[in-house]
């Protein structure tokens, strides 16, 4: 398993998918996965997203994204199956800004690892944000300081 990433890199064509899958599904949340590779270059790691893996919801709820475990699944295993790495989860605020919440730091997606990324559709344009999860005493949502949209 590798560290954390520097950063994710995530080109226009890949946020207007994400972007198209959530406003379909407002006002509920939604969400999957973001696959890709990782650039090892001279500094940290980055991650540069190649697919967004939508994920199906196992319930419609307003303020919170729980995805079907199958749905789980079948993402990560088509994601290997492609040689693709998993650099981030997604998921959409319909009406809130990209800021986790107390129920977001304690999804059960809360991997070191990973990147976690919130699209807030509470602006006429949505907004994105980044953070990666830290557990010690308490759960901590640290930004993401190289999040760019090519």
């Amino acid at each position: 398993m590798r560290g954390p990433l520097a950063g994710l890199l995530v080109p226009f064509a890949v946020s207007d998918q994400v972007v198209r899958h959530c406003e379909r599904r407002l006002p509920f949340e939604s969400g999957g996965f973001l696959f890709g590779d990782v650039l090892a270059d001279e500094g940290a790691p980055q991650g540069m997203v190649t697919h967004f893996l939508p994920l199906e919801t196992a319930m419609f709820s307003e303020h919170r994204f729980t995805p079907r475990a199958e749905s789980v699944l079948h993402a990560v295993l088509l994601g290997q199956r492609h040689g693709k790495s998993l650099l981030a989860s997604l998921h959409s605020h319909p009406s809130a800004s990209p800021t986790p919440s107390p129920k977001d730091l304690e999804s059960p997606c809360g991997f070191d690892s990973l990147h976690h990324v919130i699209v807030s559709f509470a602006t006429p344009r949505p907004t994105w944000a980044a953070y990666r999860y830290v557990r010690s005493d308490g759960a901590l949502a640290l930004p993401v300081q190289s999040f760019i949209q090519l």
